[in-house]
């Protein structure tokens, strides 16, 4: 990947009119077909789903994708709307300030300096005509476009764009390694029905927000011969463009978001699960790639064997320069380069573990990861835990358990933070890390403790399959606990996040 040249901005404005022309043109025969395509694959009870149709091209030295967005939208609010909101994540890169990382990552992140992109918008329409709109937030991560809907009223959203990326390690960014695209498009904010309002939350410090409702994507993608893409969703093939341009061409029903990678150089290993689902890992050496492949599968057949299926139709682990810890996005696994270096394979082994297991807890069930993330990166750090118990027998569990926890549980954290705070409460990563992470794993084995190892990954299940393309709460999670054991665990649950922190007043050698 090559860094960008100087006046890249001029550059895009002469030929952004000719590159979103050629898009149309491209995507016109893929998008006919794909819309047959999913419709005839849905139940004819099925519930309506926004739907979206990204076309787009990307110039590699200007580091910038050409954008022709539609959004399909269905009112699901249950009531009468005026406008509807978009997420602008992208537009985190536009200032230095709004990036969510700590000044001690600053480096790693930005190795270059900080250099500024986001989303610079050509045109915004609703079924045709000219739309009124407006970006606000601090950091102009939101989007307010009039649309006046009724409750189940649809409308159609035009938005012509270019995204102009910058060099890092971050979520959306490029890098030696490629391009890191999510939540590089604007998509539809989750309406809260108990706020009656849609939920906006801008890119925190400790998360990665997945707040999305499930929606079908259409996605092409033009980029130069010789790089490949991983994405979210089934590949339904490429074709040759003008240029020496290819199209990449993939489809994807009832997806909580979508995310790409762009590459190039790296070499891949395939196998599938026991159930069927098709994995594929992507890493600069057939020894790394078939290493995470293998650790997948182990992954993904004992969570199948406790939940059902993801839900997806194919799952993709492909390593990146993230300089951080990885990301699970709809049926894409992002595992960071660094834990490929000689020493740290268990690292690898329970960061692939953890990620797979997201592919469950944060994508087939989608939450409110800034309000409740103990939902999302609680389970999926003792879930990873279990599948050491799994592989390795209860002895080399309680020792994974303690080398998490052990620490955490001897320090004092002010500010009565505790496993299920909002995550805009905490002030650093590790603070997060001490009190959702780790001391969120040590509820859970409490309760997995008192309830049993059975009971506890049955009423998982039950909660998985009774929330799979939607989104649970901590509630829902309870509810399902109550239904596997014939007990009430809400009042146990509430309990344990409150007293774990007692155990800093003990002198704790040993947790178990």
């Amino acid at each position: 990947m090559k860094k960008p040249g100087l006046g890249r901005r001029a550059r895009m404005r002469k030929i952004v009119a000719i590159v979103l022309a050629v898009l149309m043109v491209l995507s016109l025969g893929y998008s006919l077909v794909t819309l047959v395509a999913l419709g005839e694959g849905e139940d004819a009870g099925a519930p309506e789903r926004n739907r979206y149709t990204i076309n787009c091209a990307a110039d590699i030295d200007a580091q910038a994708l050409y954008v022709s967005e539609t959004i399909h939208l269905v009112n699901a609010t249950g009531r009468s709307v005026d406008a509807v909101w978009l997420c602008l994540y992208a537009n985190t890169l536009r200032r230095q300030e709004a990036v969510p990382i700590e000044e001690g990552e600053w480096d790693d992140v930005f190795p270059a300096g900080f250099a500024p992109g986001g989303v610079d918008f050509f045109s915004v329409a609703v079924d045709g005509e000219a739309a009124v709109w407006s970006v606000s937030g601090a950091y102009e991560q939101f989007m307010r476009v009039e649309c006046a809907l009724e409750p189940g009223q649809e409308a159609e959203i035009r938005l012509d764009y270019t995204l102009l990326l910058s060099w890092n390690g971050w979520a959306i960014g490029a890098g030696e390694m490629g391009w890191r695209l999510n939540g590089f498009y604007p998509i539809c904010a989750a309406y809260d029905a108990y706020a009656a309002d849609y939920a906006l939350s801008a890119w925190p410090l400790c998360i990665d927000p997945m707040l999305f409702d499930a929606s079908d994507y259409d996605v092409t993608l033009t980029l130069p011969e010789g790089y490949a893409v991983c994405a979210t969703g089934r590949s339904d093939g490429s074709a040759a463009a003008s240029d020496g341009q290819v199209a990449h061409h993939f489809t994807a029903v009832s997806a909580r978001d979508f995310a790409m990678v762009i590459h190039r150089g790296l070499v891949s290993a395939e196998g599938e699960t026991d159930a069927g689902l098709p994995l594929t890992a992507w890493a600069d050496t057939r020894a790394h790639a078939r290493a995470i492949l293998d650790e997948a599968l182990f992954a993904m057949n004992a969570c199948e064997s406790w939940f059902g299926s993801c839900g997806q139709e194919g799952l993709t682990l492909v390593v990146t320069d993230d300089a951080r810890d990885g990301l699970s996005r709809t049926g894409l696994v992002q595992v960071p380069v660094s834990l490929l270096k000689r020493g740290r394979e268990d690292d690898l082994r329970t960061a692939v573990d953890r990620l797979c297991v997201g592919q469950y807890f944060g994508v087939a069930v989608g939450s409110d990861s800034d309000r409740e993330p103990w939902l999302r990166d609680s389970l999926c750090a003792y879930l990873a835990l279990l599948l050491t118990e799994e592989r390795d027998g209860y002895a080399a569990y309680l020792r994974a358990l303690n080398a998490l926890v052990l620490e955490s549980l001897r320090i004092t954290i002010p500010g009565g933070l505790k496993p299920d705070s909002a995550a805009a409460r905490f002030d650093s990563l590790s603070e997060y890390g001490i009190v959702v992470i780790d001391r969120g794993a040590a509820v859970l084995h409490e309760i997995r403790a008192l309830m049993g190892r059975e009971d506890f990954i049955r009423g998982l299940g039950i909660y998985v399959r009774g929330h799979s393309g939607g989104i649970a709460s901590v509630g829902d999670l309870a509810a399902a606990f109550n239904e596997a054991t014939g007990s009430r665990w809400d009042e146990y649950i509430a309990g344990e996040m409150n007293d774990i922190a007692s155990y800093v007043n003990q002198r704790l050698e040993w947790f178990e």
